[in-house]
């Protein structure tokens, strides 16, 4: 749980070889998750989005 940097060369491997980046902060939450835009289900992944930001 440190301070980091990544490449933009990094991110494209990662992204080629479909490897999730996910960010938790330092209580264990998570920030973000970055992950390749090549997803069969792109709909899905939009309303699941949707979803986990409804608080009801």
């Amino acid at each position: 749980m440190a301070k980091g940097h990544i490449t933009f060369d990094a991110l494209n491997l990662m992204a080629k070889n479909n490897i999730k980046l996910i960010s938790i902060n330092y209580f264990g939450q998570i920030n973000y998750i970055l992950e390749s835009p090549n997803q069969n289900n792109i709909v899905l992944k939009k309303l699941q989005y949707q979803a986990s930001e409804n608080h009801n």
